[in-house]
């Protein structure tokens, strides 16, 4: 027996045009979707390696302070002790000033004793400062959404 071909039988392998749009519009949806949610990904980790380094300052400030006999002495605003050897985030200013007492409107220095240390961004993100002071205060300001501090 020979076999006949048939041109009405053959049809092509590979995708149409309408399955590669849908395809190409299913991709789209899902990354649209994506990166949100990535972009949050890369704010906490920047966030994370922010309050890793500000715990690293704070026992770094607290142990220069120990050593001070004079506590009162301690210019707010500037990071006592030298930065060689630490990792600090790309874009992050640090700094280290007396803690400060929020009451009603103005903020005045609270106790002698206590530092804290803090980061600011220096390119606009959706912080705006990240605080730990030696009594334990955490303070973030940043948008309403983000969680500075877990």
């Amino acid at each position: 027996m020979t076999a006949r071909f048939h041109p009405a039988r053959a049809h092509a392998s590979g995708f149409t045009l309408l399955e590669l749009l849908i395809a190409l519009a299913l991709i789209a949806t899902l990354a649209s979707w994506a990166y949100p949610a990535y972009q949050r990904y890369l704010l906490q980790g920047q966030l994370g390696s922010v309050r890793l380094t500000l715990a690293e300052l704070l026992l770094r400030e607290t142990n220069w302070r120990n050593s001070q006999p004079d506590f009162a002495r301690f210019a707010p605003g500037t990071a006592h002790v030298l930065l060689d050897g630490m990792v600090t985030p790309a874009g992050i200013v640090l700094g280290a000033r007396r803690c400060q007492a929020t009451t009603g409107i103005s903020t005045t220095p609270a106790a002698p004793d206590c530092v804290e240390v803090f980061a600011q961004p220096n390119t606009s993100t959706h912080w705006r400062e990240l605080s730990l002071d030696s009594l334990g205060q955490r303070r973030c300001q940043a948008e309403p959404q983000l969680r500075c501090w877990p």
